[in-house]
């Protein structure tokens, strides 16, 4: 298993600008396709030096050096102490984890997406932002994933899992912690690409019938699309033990379609949190200097919305109609204003989550008996939003709620009250 190994005593006071890791001899004697994926594998070895380099000096800005020490681990498979570990062991994006990642490693097929996984800065980012999360601020990181609402199922009963975030103006609902943890890494991607220029705010289709979860507007795709809304329907309602078609499958369908349609009466706009880009793009604004707001000028002021779409969708799925309640945007975003830097951001996300971690969703699902799992992990009064995180944000000073307001607004997201 190919890896390489950044130990933290190299970096003293700042990564150098070359690291010499000597003769190595690599795959020899192995099939061509080893060779061009060498490349690949020297250049994310360049990237990941890189953001090592990067993440120190933002840290540096305001005294949180200190910080950069916890995504170092004691490793007992490299018998390696206060190392960064680079494996090339896996397929797609890779994955991070508290002390190292995960990157592609030699394909027989030559991926172009595994090579770019590898020479790209943006994905090693994410996933870079995955061990810093892990590390810095465990306490938001143990809130962890829980897939399920983004599991789709085929008429066969095959199952994939279909993470999509945004696709072609769908905002797929996600729980909260897939868009916290999700959120962030894709946060850090942008950050170290970009500075956290954000170039599409993720608003999606206005109208309430185009939600993900209003599964009868997407039968049309159930036969054919991975990322099929109604696929994710079905998942849910087979985990549950009800029979496609029955009677209690297709109330619960109807409860969702009603739910579209009176948002849709009450003339509401789609607003939702439960979702990764959004998370990404509050903490982005967050991070970012800049205070350009015009993409929403008259865009968002008296637009109506239904706060907690997501919740009310998981409640019907689960069996129970909580009655709507409506509110609307008072005014446009004003100027943002708002600059944290990493180190007072990564601060908050170890603060703000407090108590025991509510699991995940059971497997099978008890139907009917989910409520407390709706409230904590897909409702925005749930201790994993952006919500919280912003409540924290204000009570600790580091912004006043009128000013993260103004970025959740922004995003289309749900006030704090």
């Amino acid at each position: 298993m190919p890896h390489f190994i950044l130990l933290q005593s190299i970096y003293p006071v700042r990564p150098p600008t070359t690291v010499d890791i000597g003769n190595q001899i690599f795959f020899d004697g192995a099939a061509s396709y080893y060779y061009g994926s060498l490349r690949g594998i020297m250049g994310a070895w360049q990237t990941m030096v890189n953001l090592h380099a990067r993440l120190q000096a933002a840290l540096a800005v305001d005294g949180h050096d200190a910080l950069y020490r916890h995504i170092f681990v004691t490793n007992p498979a490299t018998a390696c102490t206060a190392c960064y570990s680079v494996y090339f062991d896996t397929g797609g994006a890779g994955f991070g984890w508290y002390g190292g990642i995960d990157m592609p490693g030699p394909d027989p097929t030559d991926s172009m997406w595994n090579y770019l996984s590898n020479v790209s800065i943006g994905l090693p980012g994410h996933e870079f932002g995955h061990s810093m999360h892990a590390g810095i601020a465990p306490a938001s990181w143990a809130v962890g994933e829980d897939p399920t609402w983004v599991i789709t199922e085929d008429s066969s009963g095959a199952t994939t899992y279909a993470r999509l975030p945004f696709n072609n103006g769908l905002v797929q609902m996600q729980e909260m912690g897939v868009a916290l943890l999700e959120g962030f890494g894709d946060a850090m991607g942008n950050y170290f690409l970009n500075g956290c220029h954000v170039a599409d705010r993720a608003w999606g289709d206005p109208d309430p019938h185009h939600v993900w979860m209003n599964p009868a507007n997407y039968a049309s795709c159930d036969s054919s699309d991975f990322f099929c809304p109604y696929r994710a329907f079905r998942f849910q309602m087979t985990q549950r033990g009800i029979a496609e078609g029955s009677p209690t499958w297709n109330a619960r369908l109807a409860s969702l379609s009603d739910l579209a349609d009176q948002a849709a009466a009450a003339g509401a706009v789609v607003v939702t949190s439960d979702n990764e880009v959004k998370v990404s793009n509050f903490f982005c604004d967050l991070l970012d200097a800049d205070s350009d707001v015009s993409y929403a000028a008259g865009q968002v002021a008296g637009k109506t919305y239904l706060p907690d779409y997501a919740w009310h969708a998981a409640e019907r799925i689960d069996g129970r109609a909580p009655p709507l309640l409506f509110a609307t945007y008072t005014m446009d975003p004003p100027p943002e204003t708002v600059t944290l830097t990493l180190g007072q951001l990564l601060d908050a996300m170890q603060g703000f989550v407090t108590g025991p971690i509510h699991p995940g969703l059971p497997n099978p699902i008890v139907d009917g008996a989910n409520s407390g799992y709706d409230e904590t992990r897909m409702s925005y009064w749930g201790g994993y939003s952006a919500q919280a995180l912003a409540h924290y944000l204000a009570g600790a000073g580091y912004a006043t709620r009128t000013d993260l307001n103004g970025i959740l607004r922004a995003n289309y997201m749900e006030e704090i009250p």
